[in-house]
């Protein structure tokens, strides 16, 4: 049954409208076909039963006032998926945030940096293999600059042979059943966070620009780490 708007929902429920807004905070799964904050908003019963199984101790409205619950009881996990096949990307979107999971896609690495511009994930699931960016290169990044954040590398482009030594906590083949055992991989790393010390935010450093002798300039990128020649005169 397809619940349309809040007083459906609430009536469904057997709650105020009020509660039911709260719980949409605790991953209650509304949704906005309009993609606004203030949308309207429409559920799906089936799911809203799914989800009450799951969270019955804190669908409590003695709990769910803000001033006596404590915030990290609620804390959802955000992560961050880099893969440039389109259709697999938005059915694992869909299957982790259905597991309570504040998930963010991007279709390559460069994206994926992007978005860790305005929210630094808790744990990555990447590709190995994508356009503009792999993930190779991703991992080295995120290693570099964000030693603390865990990361997965989900591929079926590459096997791991012996002990590869890549720049990720977890490596999983794409397959049938690999869903579930990315879930589960997922839950355990993030049980472990943080996998390793986060280092003191340093100032960003002068910028040193060679020159080349034939015009170019070399400059180096903060967020990618990549170096890029810039020709300065006309050819």
């Amino acid at each position: 049954m397809i619940l349309k708007g809040w007083k459906d929902i609430a009536k469904y429920l057997g709650c105020g409208v009020r509660t039911v807004q709260r719980w949409e905070r605790l991953s209650l799964p509304v949704r906005r076909p309009a993609k606004h904050k203030h949308s309207a908003v429409v559920a799906i019963s089936a799911e809203i039963d799914a989800w009450l199984k799951r969270h019955a101790s804190t669908t409590d409205e003695s709990v769910s006032s803000e001033t006596t619950t404590s915030p990290s009881r609620f804390f959802r996990y955000r992560l961050l998926l880099a893969d440039d096949n389109e259709a697999l990307l938005v059915t694992l979107a869909e299957r982790l945030t259905a597991e309570g999971y504040d998930v963010r896609t991007a279709c390559d690495g460069f994206a994926a940096l992007a978005l860790m511009r305005k929210a630094v994930p808790d744990l990555i699931v990447a590709d190995l293999k994508m356009p503009t960016m792999s993930g190779f290169e991703l991992f080295s990044i995120v290693r570099q600059r964000f030693p603390s954040i865990a990361v997965i590398a989900h591929t079926g482009e590459f096997l791991a042979a012996g002990n590869p030594r890549l720049l990720c906590d977890k490596h999983i083949e794409k397959g049938p059943k690999s869903t579930n055992v990315l879930l589960a991989g997922i839950r355990k790393l993030l049980s472990q966070s943080p996998l390793r010390s986060q280092p003191a935010k340093a100032e960003i450093a002068p910028a040193w620009i060679p020159r080349s002798t034939n015009g170019y300039f070399v400059l180096t990128c903060h967020d990618c780490l990549r170096s890029f020649s810039v020709l300065t005169r006309d050819g």
